[in-house]
Order: structure tokens, then C-alpha cells, then sequence
């Protein structure tokens, strides 16, 4: 029987464990921009960019800390137009992450929704 072997495993796993606990679960690094944990409306239940817009503008959605990498999965930013994706993505840009008013500021600038 191989002894460094079973001093090894344990220290691989805490050291997992440990890299779990520190980083946590719900973080936002790990969390994708719609899967907020809460029972909160999130934007992966919109498939287009005007219904995430009117969501937020009837207060149904809200989320000021939305990471573009995350949004850019979601069906409401494969939605958008070209100029819509680029006026998210000058808005991300500005401040490191959007908020919801960024994103219905967007959907506006376009003809509205």
C-alpha cells in the first residue's frame, strides 16, 4: 500500500474545500447574470431585449451589478441589434458593470421597444 497516496487525497480535497468556502457559492464571479439565487426576476427568463426593457421599466427587474461576460449568454443580448449591443457594451466600459437602466436606456435609444 502507497501511504503518500493517502496523505495526498486529504490535503487535495481540503485544499478544494477550502477554495470553495473562500470563494463561496453564490459568487458573482461563478454566477451567471441571470441565476441570482433569489425568487427575483432574472434575465434569463426574457428572450428578447424589449421584454427585459419593459420588465425593468415596470420595476420587474432590477439589478445594477449585471457583468456583460455573464449578460452576453442571455436571449435578450443575443436579441439586441448592433447598435444596441454596442451602446451595452460602452455602458459596461464606463463602469465595470451594467445596471438595468443602462440596458433599458439602450433598448430606448433604438426606436424604443
Amino acid at each position: 500500500m502507497n501511504t503518500k497516496r493517502i496523505f495526498i487525497t486529504p490535503i487535495i480535497a481540503s485544499i478544494a474545500v477550502a477554495a470553495l468556502v473562500t470563494l463561496g457559492v453564490n459568487n458573482s464571479i461563478l454566477t451567471p447574470a441571470w441565476a441570482d439565487g433569489n425568487d427575483n426576476d432574472h434575465i434569463g427568463k426574457y428572450n428578447s431585449l424589449k421584454s427585459l426593457a419593459k420588465a425593468i421599466d415596470d420595476n420587474k427587474f432590477d439589478d445594477d451589478h449585471i457583468k456583460l461576460i455573464s449578460f452576453k449568454h442571455s436571449d435578450a443580448y443575443k436579441d439586441a441589434d448592433h447598435d444596441e449591443k454596442e451602446c451595452i457594451k460602452d455602458a459596461y466600459e464606463d463602469g465595470q458593470n451594467l445596471a438595468d437602466y443602462e440596458i433599458l436606456d439602450c433598448a430606448h435609444g433604438s426606436d424604443g421597444y
